[in-house]
């Protein structure tokens, strides 16, 4: 009851670092998809030196760089929703004391966002679970 009438009042909702959730791995798997296609692709271009090869050497680079972990840790925040409203595996996964469903319109892809800066940069995606 606290957390909507938190909603209700301030009319906010918190997002939540991605690393604290029960699966934290999917950023990571998201990273290693990234950083696979890129490899492959550093290969097949070794030997090209434009200015687009060159700059994806150096998103290779920051992607591999021991610091980048830690940065996507603290940049990237997640709030969940479900695509079909009331659905009972939600429910049974997450509401096991009781709670109240929200809904939320949204227009084509996205919905009205705002965050404090740094965290201006704000967008609704659907969240891809095959490779």
């Amino acid at each position: 009851m606290e957390g909507l009438q938190g909603i209700l009042v301030s009319n906010k909702l918190f997002a939540t670092a991605a690393y604290y959730l029960n699966d934290s791995s999917e950023v990571e798997y998201g990273t290693r998809l990234v950083f696979d296609v890129l490899e492959k692709w550093r290969e097949a271009n070794e030997r090209n030196h434009g200015f687009a090869a060159n700059v994806l050497r150096i998103f290779y680079a920051i992607l591999h760089h021991p610091e980048s972990r830690e940065v996507r840790s603290e940049t990237i925040f997640v709030a969940c929703f479900c695509y079909r409203e009331n659905l009972l595996s939600q429910w049974r996964a997450y509401g096991q004391k009781g709670g109240y469903s929200l809904g939320f319109k949204v227009s084509g892809r996205s919905i009205d966002l705002a965050g404090p800066s740094p965290f201006s940069d704000l967008r609704l995606a659907r969240v891809q679970y095959s490779r």
